[in-house]
């Protein structure tokens, strides 16, 4: 007699604990893997995705109405900011009549520096962005509408969007 029909034999003579085992056995894998799913959406969630109650960093573009679900993740305005010639910068969403919204970048350079959108999607390229994340619009400015502690007002800038005053 081989180990394999020993086995299988003192299997099928307790049936009850075997049942009850292998049950015992998948819900614990099942849990497992439901807490590891769990762990990641909240750490995606916390480092990439929206904040709720930051409305100002929404983007909904098509039929995605769930902050949790948005294009436009939190660090992509630090990206924008790495590249040499911006001085300030916030990305914001702008009306499309196809999508619903699409990103913006609204920078203030620096002094004697020159930047358009081909050159920020470069550097974001180069800066392996997603191309998913990639603004759409780059808008230059003297300066940032800013509440009086220096926090850039994204809800201006937004409403400026809106109304095609930048």
């Amino acid at each position: 007699m081989t180990w394999g029909s020993l086995v299988w034999k003192n299997l099928l003579r307790r049936r009850a604990r075997t049942g009850l085992t292998a049950l015992g056995v998948g819900l614990g894998v099942g849990l497992i893997i439901a807490l590891l799913a769990i762990t990641a959406g909240v750490h995606r969630t916390a480092e990439d995705l929206i904040h709720v109650g930051r409305a100002d960093f929404g983007l909904f573009q098509g039929d995605v109405n769930d902050f949790t679900r948005s294009n436009l993740p939190q660090g992509l305005a630090a990206s924008v900011a790495r590249d040499p010639a911006v001085a300030q910068v916030a990305i914001v969403a702008y009306p499309d009549e196809r999508l619903g919204e699409r990103a913006c970048a609204v920078a203030v350079l620096k002094p004697n520096q020159a930047l358009d959108l081909a050159a920020v999607t470069e550097f974001l390229k180069g800066q392996k962005v997603a191309t998913q994340y990639i603004p759409e619009r780059l808008v230059l400015r003297e300066a940032m509408p800013a509440t009086p502690s220096g926090k850039i007002q994204k809800f201006r800038l937004r409403e400026m969007l809106r109304e095609g005053a930048l």
